[in-house]
């Protein structure tokens, strides 16, 4: 006589197999290694097809150029330094026209300029690791659209120098990772992005206000940092979804 089995018991034989404990790290630690690989191979490829027209020489000379700028009066940090000029807490700064650019010299410069390789690379580390916390293999495309825009983000943001034309960068990647959102997210990112991009022309040609550190000048910069900052963090804690039109493939 077969005896009946407690009703726990069969359920718990339906239930399928616990994964090891070890497997979601596994699949994290396999997704970075792929990227980092991927980023290298990248930048070794467009070293090497560019060296037949353009000598790794002068290759050289251009990410030497690019790493003795100094603090661009537009960027985050620069916006910082314009207010404590305002404000008459160091006398020191002083805004130079130096790499087709104005930036500042003076001390907090020298002292704040030396924390910004770290700061950018902590806010890079940050998105990458939520892009391999939040992987969704059912959304995998959204998942790219977002993060990627986030990395460009994060370069645009938190590096020394903040061009207006880097603000185009985000357009393509902006439009596709909030095409399928909710009307009212996409409505305020588009708008917060818009103010943002607007705002550019006014800084470009009211330079003097800028560099002499006046009020107007500065809170027009603030403003467009703190909505580029509002549209950064409200997708990185936005859960994923749906969000671009090939997201279900």
């Amino acid at each position: 006589i077969q005896k009946e089995q407690p009703e726990s018991t069969l359920q718990s034989a339906k239930r399928p197999p616990l994964s090891p404990p070890h497997r979601g790290r596994t699949v994290t630690t396999n997704l970075v290694v792929q990227y980092v690989s991927i980023f290298l191979l990248t930048i070794i490829s467009i070293v090497l097809l560019a060296s037949p027209f353009i000598p790794l020489s002068i290759q050289k000379d251009s990410l030497l150029y690019h790493a003795d700028r100094g603090i661009h009066v537009e960027s985050i940090y620069g916006n910082i330094l314009g207010w404590l000029k305002h404000f008459g807490h160091d006398g020191t700064l002083t805004p130079v026209y130096a790499f087709q650019s104005f930036q500042f010299e003076g001390i907090p410069a020298a002292y704040i300029i030396r924390f910004v390789p770290f700061i950018f690379l902590f806010f890079f580390a940050l998105v990458y690791s939520r892009a391999c916390r939040t992987f969704s293999s059912k959304h995998r495309v959204a998942w790219l659209f977002r993060f990627s825009l986030l990395a460009i983000m994060t370069f645009v943001l938190f590096n020394k120098v903040l061009s207006p034309q880097f603000l185009f960068w985000l357009w393509p990647l902006l439009l596709l990772t909030i095409w399928k959102q909710g009307i009212r997210l996409r409505v305020g990112i588009l708008t917060a992005f818009f103010v943002a991009l607007a705002e550019s022309p006014y800084v470009i040609f009211w330079q003097g206000p800028l560099l002499s550190s006046a009020a107007s000048a500065l809170l027009l910069v603030t403003l467009r940092h703190l909505v580029l900052i509002g549209i950064f963090a409200t997708l990185f804690f936005a859960p994923l979804s749906q969000i671009s039109p090939q997201a279900k493939t």
